[in-house]
């Protein structure tokens, strides 16, 4: 006959399971939100500047009319692109027991950019007026200009962003080139779109957070060349300051 088996030993030992199980489970949710990635260059572009237009042989005792055109860089802003590869896995700090490369059309989430590395993801906000002004005063950007962060980020009609399982709307967007074409502010149609937040991290200040959703190898903004994300952010508004803007990055997988 077998002997009968305590119950006063098997709760505890259920008990211990129930708490690693939970345990592990909370830790899973703590670590889901954004985070930095590793970072690979490839490489840069910029527009070659050009040279002096003429001579144009002109006879003395006329007026002559011209319509100039031009486009020069905008040393203002700086821009970002480039592709995501997306791996979930089971992991401590240092090793993983099981992982999952994610294929392209299942590899979605946001890529963020912000001039700080301390971010509070549990209160994150869409940017406001004043927070933008405080922005522009902070890196010496003219808010009257056609090129202030105000004025580029003047759109509010982007699709449902999802940042830290919080849905966010009505926030300024701006609508970067697809194809080397401007697109329309249409929520419903439109690719890149990228969209201003921003971070509280003392309770009365804030971090300016610059979020684009990850596309699956889109046409971005050069004909024939595609990417999972491209993004805008601003540089020193004086081109005199000898120096550029830092920034960190974080991506959140959806």
């Amino acid at each position: 006959m077998r002997p009968h088996k305590s119950k006063s030993r098997t709760k505890p030992i259920m008990l211990m399971l129930i708490t690693m199980i939970t345990l592990s489970y909370i830790s899973a949710l703590v670590l889901a939100v954004p985070e930095g990635p590793t970072l690979s260059y490839v490489t840069n572009y910029t527009k070659v500047a050009a040279g002096a237009a003429g001579p144009y042989n002109n006879t003395g005792g006329y007026i002559y009319e011209y319509r100039m055109t031009i486009t020069q860089v905008n040393n203002r802003w700086k821009a970002f692109v480039g592709n995501v590869t997306a791996t979930l896995a089971l992991t401590d700090s240092a090793y993983s027991i099981y992982s999952w490369t994610l294929a392209g059309n299942q590899t979605n989430g946001n890529v963020f950019a912000s001039r700080n590395d301390t971010i509070n993801w549990n209160r994150v906000i869409c940017a406001n007026s004043s927070l933008i002004a405080e922005e522009e005063t902070l890196i010496n950007v003219t808010s009257s200009r056609q090129d202030s962060i105000g004025s580029t980020f003047s759109a509010s009609n982007h699709t449902s962003f999802l940042v830290n399982q919080q849905a966010l709307t009505g926030c300024p967007t701006v609508y970067t080139y697809v194809n080397n074409s401007a697109q329309a502010a249409n929520s419903n149609a439109n690719h890149f779109q990228e969209i201003l937040l921003a971070s509280n991290y003392s309770g009365t200040g804030y971090n300016m957070i610059y979020s684009t959703k990850m596309e699956d190898n889109w046409y971005a903004y050069y004909t024939g060349r595609t990417y999972d994300f491209q993004m805008i952010v601003p540089d020193y508004g004086d081109t005199g300051i000898a120096a550029d803007i830092p920034y960190y990055f974080y991506v959140e997988l959806a």
